[in-house]
């Protein structure tokens, strides 16, 4: 079957996409017209039990599809709902309780690593701001004692011969 063929299927059964293409190991590949990534998607008709939990489907227990692992799974194994952006679901979407811990450790994972290096560079400026100010510091005092040289110790008692005086 070619990637162009739709196909129709009973509700929750057909491809995030209504497209399909032959997959490995039986298994159908949907291709996102998102990111350009695939997902494998397995068809309703070979699957009888929960791919997590082994119940058996039936008339009352409805098969849902993971959209991030294409698994068949019971409505309790697939309760959670996120965001897929990297294959085209921008708004929140059914998955399997296994990716959405995946993906929300990984997404966890990878704020954290942000934050610290967000925490390294505010310490570095925290640093550079630090030496800036011992710096003007030292300056300050440099004229400070540059003042007192010129005018002789009087310290600001001289009159100022570049001041303007208003009309």
């Amino acid at each position: 079957m070619s990637s162009s063929n739709s196909f129709l299927a009973a509700p929750g059964s057909s491809s995030p996409r209504g497209e399909q293409s032959n997959g490995k190991d039986g298994m159908l590949e949907t291709s996102s017209n998102g990111g350009g990534r695939t997902s494998n998607w397995v068809p309703d008709e070979e699957v009888t039990n929960c791919q997590l939990c082994r119940t058996l489907f039936s008339v009352t227990l409805w098969k849902h599809h993971c959209r991030a692992c294409g698994r068949v799974l019971c409505a309790e194994c697939s309760s959670s709902r996120i965001r897929l952006p990297d294959l085209g679901y921008t708004e929140k979407v059914r998955v399997c309780d296994e990716c959405a811990s995946r993906r929300t450790d990984t997404e966890k994972q990878g704020l954290a690593e942000e934050i610290d290096a967000k925490d390294e560079i505010n310490a570095n400026l925290k640093r550079a701001l630090e030496d800036k100010m011992r710096l003007m510091d030292r300056f300050r005092t440099f004229l400070l004692h540059l003042e007192t040289e010129v005018t002789g110790g009087v310290g600001g008692n001289k009159p100022d011969t570049h001041t303007h005086t208003p009309i």
